[in-house]
């Protein structure tokens, strides 16, 4: 039995397959199985993981979603732990080492997760995702993290690694809600187990036009993050430790829901937008206020002028940036 089961979800990623694979292959840790699922691919996926010199553990279903592919991957790993890595991302090679030497030392901990770089196409850094909570390496009650995740999501998933009992006790990753079911299940983990947070970055990320983030279904982003809320406040002890936030919280939920809907539900935005001032207006003060007062006014913009307004702006930030 290996010690770790490295679970990589893929859909029509041959393109960025290889070295996601072989920044798992070229971990510092070596007790590890890599199970690649592919969710139905329709490209050289199948191909390319057969010509792998390391043997690798691929398994074909039919396209049914992210978390869906993840449950997969958990029902096959025979590992104590299990850890995930996107397609298109990659693991930094001390990150699986890292985080077992957390799980191992603290039993009680149900997850680990840590930092990650995101940078774009050509490999040009972005930015650190981080906790804004924790500025060290940490073990933490689960209520802290719900804490943070009810006013920003920080959590990376590359190189999350999870104890197997988790999915024993709190279920296998909610399917109907895309790429958000990844949220409520978190809050689930965090209601019933400490958690590890490692200050260093553990993967990755590469931002592109096919991202999850960016082609979310906004219905399912919807379903997902009302979901997370009423997992949260219908819960009646976590109602009462976070009750003086609620308006706040589900506020920000919705704004979320907002931004996953620009571009693709114009009316879907401006009912979220409204709906967040209504539960917490103070979120219409501030710079994050104007922010959405701003998206409102350009969801009424047809998309034709909104894109020619787009390129305006490139060329000019583009042109100011290379003068810098």
């Amino acid at each position: 039995m290996p010690k770790v089961s490295v679970i990589i979800p893929t859909y029509n990623r041959a393109w960025c397959l290889r070295n996601a694979i072989e920044s798992v292959l070229a971990q510092t840790f070596q007790d590890l199985e890599l199970l690649v699922i592919d969710d139905g691919s329709t490209d050289s996926t199948h191909e390319l993981v057969a010509s792998c010199s390391t043997p690798i553990r691929y398994f074909f279903q039919e396209n049914r979603g992210f978390c869906a592919a993840w449950n997969a991957g958990v029902e096959k790993a025979n590992g104590e732990y299990i850890s995930f890595l996107n397609s298109d991302d990659i693991l930094l090679k001390d990150a699986i080492s890292l985080g077992v030497e957390v799980m191992d030392k603290h039993p009680e901990v149900g997850l680990v997760y840590g930092q990650g770089y995101h940078v774009d196409l050509a490999g040009r850094y972005l930015f650190v995702k981080k906790s804004v909570s924790f500025d060290n390496s940490c073990v933490v009650d689960g209520k802290e993290l719900i804490r943070e995740m009810l006013s920003t999501f920080r959590i990376e998933t590359n190189g999350m690694i999870v104890r197997r009992d988790c999915f024993d006790r709190v279920g296998k990753f909610p399917e109907d809600f895309g790429f958000a079911g990844e949220i409520p299940w978190l809050v689930r983990v965090s209601k019933h187990y400490p958690l590890g947070y490692l200050a260093v970055p553990l993967s990755k990320v590469t931002h592109h036009p096919g991202q999850l983030l960016w082609t979310c279904d906004p219905m399912d982003a919807e379903r997902g993050y009302l979901a997370t809320m009423a997992e949260i406040f219908e819960d009646p002890v976590l109602e009462a430790h976070f009750r003086s936030i609620r308006g706040k919280a589900y506020s920000t939920y919705y704004q979320r829901i907002a931004g996953h809907a620009y571009g693709k539900d114009m009316k879907m935005t401006r009912r979220y937008i409204r709906k967040a001032l209504m539960v917490h207006p103070q979120s219409m003060i501030g710079r994050k206020g104007f922010s959405s007062f701003y998206v409102y006014l350009k969801s009424f913009v047809p998309h034709g002028e909104r894109e020619a307004i787009r390129r305006l702006k490139r060329q000019l930030f583009g042109s100011r940036a290379a003068q810098v």
